[in-house]
């Protein structure tokens, strides 16, 4: 997508940031990755251990000093990296999550979430398959029965996971019971 902006004229900048804190880091085009706002302390650490890491991956750890809404050393659940030469000052931007969570269209998505839902509907046995077309997320939820599906649970779904899902009906017993049930396979 970058490049096919770029090659329009259009300048593209890469930014990063959290519901809960807001922008953290920016690309400025003075140097690799993404700089670090001033507003907050960024730190990377051991998903583990909590303990700050000077080089290697890790989760963005936060501190936020506002009164309104302070947060000391929240865990974003998105790992990253240090620039090189730039420790505290620039981070190699999103490279991957810590949890389970799957990011589509922007909002984190959790198997135990469709879990939640599905089952509750009666539906047990699913699989999720997050893919790309043109740019675009799609999730895709296969759902094992012999019945027709519900046409409320699109929506019912959606107001777990505040995602629309494409739901596809399978036959009881063709989804790999071994597999996960929520897989990204964009890449």
């Amino acid at each position: 997508m970058r490049n096919r902006c770029e090659e329009n004229g259009i300048a593209v900048y890469e930014g990063y940031g959290t519901a809960d804190c807001g922008c953290l880091a920016f690309e400025d085009k003075q140097g690799a990755g993404l700089k670090l706002t001033s507003s907050a302390i960024v730190q990377i650490c051991d998903p583990l251990t909590g303990r700050e890491v000077d080089s290697g991956e890790g989760e963005i750890v936060v501190t936020l000093f506002d009164r309104s809404y302070p947060l000391i050393r929240f865990g974003t659940g998105d790992l990253s990296a240090w620039v090189e030469g730039h420790e505290g000052k620039r981070i190699k931007g999103v490279l991957g999550r810590v949890s389970d969570g799957v990011k589509v269209k922007g909002m984190f998505v959790r198997e135990k979430q469709l879990a939640q839902v599905l089952e509750q509907v009666g539906y047990p046995h699913f699989q999720a398959i997050v893919t790309k077309d043109r740019e675009q997320d799609i999730l895709e939820i296969s759902v094992e029965t012999n019945q027709p599906l519900s046409a409320t649970l699109v929506t019912k779904v959606q107001d777990i996971i505040r995602v629309t899902p494409v739901l596809k009906k399978v036959t009881p017993g063709s989804l790999n019971r071994k597999e996960k049930r929520l897989l990204d396979q964009r890449r």
